[in-house]
């Protein structure tokens, strides 16, 4: 049997760990029964797209709790299947979460950045160093696609102003 709960196309089998009292919003736990579908949304995936705060905040909060029998797996430091990407590299890639879901204000985005620097890296400090598969640590693919969009736009306005001579 498979719930879903609202939100952003998650499905979760919660019958497992609720009989231990642990909340399962937020986790991915595999769904034998469904067949040719997505078994569940990753929580990396929702870092990258969420523009939500509070469902960041709680979706982490949440994996974090199903994970409190486990001494040595520690949500945050487990890699991405595949990627090798963190957390911390996901949520850097989630312009929809400024954009979309601050409005960009000053206010919401000194939010933003209280929840990556008081609740996700100290959860896993070593997040800040730790290279994903490509060899990047977190916040410095999007800044490189950053500074090449960046660069692609003022080549591009350049090249469709016309040329003023200086006497003019």
């Amino acid at each position: 049997m498979s719930t879903t709960i609202p939100g952003p196309r998650r499905r979760f089998r919660r019958s497992t760990l609720r009989k231990s009292g642990v909340s399962l919003r937020g986790i991915r736990i595999p769904e034998e029964d469904i067949s040719g579908e997505e078994e569940g949304e990753e929580l990396y995936e929702i870092f990258r797209t969420c523009h939500s705060l509070k469902t960041l905040r709680e979706d982490l909060r949440t994996a974090k709790e199903a994970n409190i029998n486990s001494l040595f797996d520690n949500i945050c430091s487990r890699p991405e299947e595949g990627t090798g990407k963190t957390l911390l590299h996901c949520i850097g890639f989630n312009s929809s979460l400024i954009l979309t879901g601050t409005g960009g204000s000053d206010a919401a985005i000194s939010q933003v950045n209280r929840f990556i620097m008081r609740e996700l890296i100290p959860a896993y400090p070593s997040a800040v160093v730790d290279e994903d598969n490509n060899g990047f640590i977190p916040f410095t693919e999007t800044i490189i696609q950053w500074v090449d969009q960046r660069r692609a736009w003022r080549k591009n306005r350049t090249d469709c102003t016309p040329f003023q001579s200086p006497e003019s």
